[in-house]
């Protein structure tokens, strides 16, 4: 028997009387509730949460990967996912034809304009974020289980561009610190690894660059802990270190390109032979800076193309002198890449919140450095094809606040796209045109008509809620302080409203007001248009969960009360309407003759100037803290029910 089963029959047998009379007419019975309404599952879904109903359109938040479905009440059809969640992504390719991209512990592949995602491969377990491609597969890596934790030994995947099973390429030893580089060419798979010591006397122990035929076969090391000998020995009773990899590495047929870096005062850029060997200092530069090394390299056929903490720099692949190809940099560069006769580059501060960053372009043979694109958020890692640049915004800080993205432009600058966005579900509403909701620090907007999510502004903290009225979108933050702010619903300038004592609650709006639970215990409210801010309810006996408006009052659910809460919007004292008991009212709304709760027990109704109390289902809910949904229309009254994984209905309201 399904939970919603035995709710039914515990619901039937409630008394048929539920109701109180609040007119004060000494004598007199109250007339009797009307029929119960007929309760039916309106779908099912994985964990649903909050509901909303507009245009006869019911929408909905659950746990799946697809957090928003959308489900036609005039017709009854399958429910309709409106995109598909992912993850932060971290790192980027494309051959021209599509972009490959990774995040966590998984491979994908994606349309050059976004529209279309394929994962290509898993992995057991998330992995340092290194790409590598040849004509027809993409090499990634994947940890592999170890006698480590963390992780502590990586596998390199390589995955057919068309799809298809994955082959372990090579698994590195037990102990490495860090999968910093892959590269291919020459029939083989380079890589780099960090392991900074203690180093073993033979150079057996530390950071390496190995490689292995493509055939399959043995691993070599080409680089060993200690640079091939180039580090010497400690003297007596000193443990031995190795070197610190810096900027990955790039590959030809004859050479592998790599750069070392100290903690204190330089960094070189070194090459070897792919067979081993001798290692040949191209550059020791004398820094000064423990901050700045080699960032990023690329390279054409002769030359080698690398960014530092201000510069960018080339160099002949056999050695001379270094050229200076954009003068001095103010704003460090991050990630480089070659396309042609021309280098791309991303400079930012770093990665705090709110840092904005440029991609800059300028010729091979130095010049003028032009923006390409401007006001970045936090963007790091930039890759290439013949005519696109392809760039990750957001990084560590943008999974945090909500907008970690994949975005490309033409090599001009022009048709900027995002095409991947890290969302997850959150607090949301809707108007004609489409849903707005909450993504940690984000307001996402997501077209009705079709199409990816679509940022629209980032906020200061954690967005608790989110209302629309079809011209601006209004969100409360949950900080030390409620802030409530609006955005125009395609973007635009932020608006600060008014802020009250924290935490924040639900966010209500109306034709000229923005309402919300401040301090979980008074119901402020401040004008659309901006003005002083006033405590319109409060304080609230007991706090309160929810609230909810119609043209004259403001509807409370009490939390430690269990009561429900009647004040007039034009201000006054606070009314109760009924007492349903301790069971805690999560979620209130109200349509002008009625109000409408859920509790942990019961969804009921109350006609507003609190006569008539019907229930619409009885019985032990599941887990309260989910029942967050609660919505109608002119004719039904939706709630979630968590354990049964369903949405329901219950006609007439």
């Amino acid at each position: 028997m399904t939970q919603v089963m035995r709710k039914l029959l515990l619901y039937a047998a409630i008394p048929a009387v539920f109701a109180c009379s609040h007119d004060g007419g000494a004598g007199l019975n109250p007339p009797p509730p009307p029929p119960a309404p007929t309760v039916a599952t309106v779908t099912r879904a994985p964990g649903p949460s909050q509901l909303v109903v507009q245009n006869d359109i019911l929408y909905w938040l659950d746990s799946s990967s697809a957090p928003f479905k959308r489900l036609s009440l005039a017709g009854g059809a399958t429910p309709v996912a409106l995109f598909q969640s992912f993850s932060a992504p971290e790192n980027e390719l494309s051959d021209g034809s599509y972009v490959y991209w990774v995040s966590g512990a998984r491979l994908f592949r994606s349309t050059l304009d976004g529209t279309i995602t394929t994962r290509l491969d898993s992995a057991d377990s998330p992995a340092p974020a290194v790409m590598a491609m040849d004509t027809n597969n993409i090499y990634w890596v994947g940890a592999a289980p170890s006698s480590c934790s963390p992780p502590c030994r990586w596998s390199i995947r390589r995955v057919p561009k068309t799809g298809g099973a994955a082959t372990t390429v090579a698994t590195t030893a037990d102990a490495v610190v860090d999968f910093m580089a892959l590269a291919v060419t020459g029939g083989y798979v380079f890589w780099e690894e960090g392991g900074v010591g203690p180093a073993a006397a033979d150079g057996s122990v530390g950071s390496k660059i190995l490689k292995v035929s493509l055939a399959g076969g043995t691993a070599t090391t080409v680089v060993d802990g200690l640079e091939n000998g180039l580090i010497p020995p400690p003297s007596l009773g000193f443990i031995p270190a190795s070197w610190h990899p810096r900027g990955g590495i790039v590959a030809d047929t004859d050479s592998v390109y790599f750069a070392d870096a100290d903690f204190f005062q330089s960094y070189r850029v070194m090459s070897v032979a792919v067979s081993g060997g001798p290692i040949n200092i191209l550059l020791a530069d004398t820094t000064g800076d423990m901050n700045d090394f080699v960032r990023s390299m690329t390279s054409d056929a002769t030359t080698l193309y690398w960014v530092d903490l201000n510069q960018v720099r080339s160099m002949a692949k056999t050695g001379g002198a270094v050229t200076n190809l954009a003068g001095q940099r103010t704003i460090p560069p991050w990630s480089v890449t070659r396309v042609g006769s021309n280098l791309y580059w991303i400079e930012a501060p770093c990665c705090a919140h709110g840092d904005r960053g440029k991609i800059y372009t300028v010729p091979i043979s130095g010049g003028t450095p032009v923006i390409g694109q401007d006001s970045l958020d936090s963007p790091s890692s930039i890759a290439s094809d013949a005519g696109h640049v392809f760039w990750l915004e957001g990084g560590a800080i943008g999974a945090i606040e909500g907008f970690a993205s994949l975005r490309s432009s033409a090599l001009s600058g022009g048709n900027a796209r995002t095409l991947i966005e890290s969302a997850a579900g959150g607090p949301f509403a809707a108007d004609a045109n489409a849903i707005y909701w909450a993504d940690k620090w984000t307001i996402k907007r997501l077209p009705l008509a079709g199409g990816p999510p679509q940022r629209i502004v980032a906020g200061d903290f954690y967005i608790q809620d989110v209302a629309t009225d079809g011209v601006n979108v209004y969100w409360v933050e949950n900080g030390p302080f409620s802030v409530v702010r609006s955005v125009p619903v395609n973007g635009g300038a932020i608006t600060t409203l008014g802020a009250g004592p924290g935490p924040a609650g639900r966010i209500r709006i109306d034709g000229t007001y923005v309402y919300w639970l401040a301090h979980d215990d008074e119901i402020d409210r401040v004008p659309k248009v901006g003005g002083t801010p006033i405590r319109l309810v409060g304080p609230i006996p007991g706090l309160a969960t929810d609230f909810a408006l119609d043209a004259n009052n403001v509807y409370i659910s009490g939390w430690d009360s269990g009561t429900i809460w009647k004040a007039p919007l034009a201000g006054g004292t606070l009314t109760s309407l009924a007492s349903p008991g301790p069971d805690q009212t999560r979620r209130i709304e109200a349509d002008g003759g009625k109000v409408y709760w859920i509790d942990q027990r019961d969804v009921a109704s109350l006609t507003a100037d609190g006569h008539t109390q019907v229930p619409i289902y009885g019985g032990v809910l599941s887990d309260p803290f989910s029942h967050n949904g609660l919505a109608f229309d002119s004719h039904s009254v939706f709630w979630t029910e968590v354990a049964d994984d369903a949405i329901l209905k219950a006609t007439p309201k």
